[in-house]
């Protein structure tokens, strides 16, 4: 088993009524600085349209892996500027 296979990583998401989320990220119990990309569906009170900028300025800030849990590799829209 390797050290990734025992790393315990746990997630927090709370919506207020506002219709804000935020997120608090625990990593073997430990919080950890995150960032959060909500993605809302654009039946939420979105235009298809700035749904779509909204999703894809997450995309373009987030680390590649994040981009790809947005977007499958081969339809990302945008250049992704961080790392893996």
């Amino acid at each position: 088993m390797s050290e990734v296979d025992e790393m315990s990583v746990e997630v927090v998401t709370v919506r207020d009524g506002r219709g804000h989320t935020h997120a608090r990220v625990f990593v073997d119990g430990a919080e950890v600085p995150a960032v959060l990309y909500d993605i809302a569906t654009p039946g939420a009170g979105w235009t298809p349209e700035a749904w779509s900028a909204q999703k894809v300025s997450g995309a373009s800030a987030a680390a590649v892996a994040a981009a790809h849990a947005m977007y499958p590799p081969q339809t990302l829209p945008v250049t992704v500027a961080r790392g893996a």
